[in-house]
């Protein structure tokens, strides 16, 4: 069986087979993985942690922690779930590390973020340096919840499985982190318009609700 699952195209394969030789110690296995989800490990954590931050030493801490873990996958149809599910784990590890550090040294919020995937529009980087200021402000699941949603895009269901939760639960507290937010966003003067435009983030949250309503989860991918 190993030797079938070593004789695969790798780089074609579906996620269930490269689970599976990278559980089986398949050689190029680690290589497909690292090309396939090292785009979506990145932008979580950059979306997540905030611009500016070392994010490619967490990336690599991310696939670290993978390759050793990824024997204990039960359903190789949920790889690309233990991918952001370990990614997330980084990213919450690195959270209270920032936060630790800052109580010992009393320092402000944190050095301003570099340029580097920051909007070269003053506007647009005002807000995103706010917005993450604002984050800075909440707990660690609250911000996740809110990034992979509205920032990144994920469908309900696809959180909670990255999370280990239900979908009830992510409902209730994504409500809460949102409520939150929006009410920080709204009384802050640079975020405050990008909250309340057409299409912002206060109409999209309000058609979610009534899309919940209606019973149905639908994304709100921003591509």
């Amino acid at each position: 069986m190993r030797g079938a699952v070593q004789a695969l195209p790798l780089v074609a394969t579906d996620d269930v087979a490269l689970a599976k030789a990278a559980a089986a110690g398949h050689p190029g296995a680690a290589t497909v993985i690292w090309t396939r989800f090292a785009p979506l490990v990145r932008r979580l954590l950059r979306r997540t942690l905030g611009p500016g931050d070392e994010v490619e030493d967490h990336v690599q801490e991310t696939f670290l922690r993978f390759f050793r873990l990824v024997g204990e996958l039960r359903d190789p149809a949920l790889l690309q779930s233990y991918v952001v599910g370990i990614t997330l784990r980084v990213a919450r590890e690195a959270l209270r590390r920032r936060r630790l550090r800052r109580w010992l040294t009393l320092t402000p919020s944190g050095v301003l973020p570099e340029a580097a995937g920051v909007s070269a529009d003053p506007a647009a980087r005002a807000a995103v340096l706010r917005l993450y200021a604002l984050l800075d402000q909440v707990d660690d699941r609250s911000r996740v919840l809110f990034v992979l949603r509205y920032i990144e895009g994920l469908e309900l269901t696809e959180i909670g499985r990255a999370l280990g939760c239900s979908l009830a639960t992510v409902k209730r507290h994504l409500a809460r982190a949102t409520q939150r937010i929006l009410a920080g966003a709204s009384r802050d003067p640079v975020l405050a318009g990008y909250v309340d435009a057409p299409g912002g983030l206060a109409e999209r949250v309000a058609g979610e609700g009534r899309d919940e309503g209606d019973g149905r989860d639908e994304g709100v991918r921003r591509g």
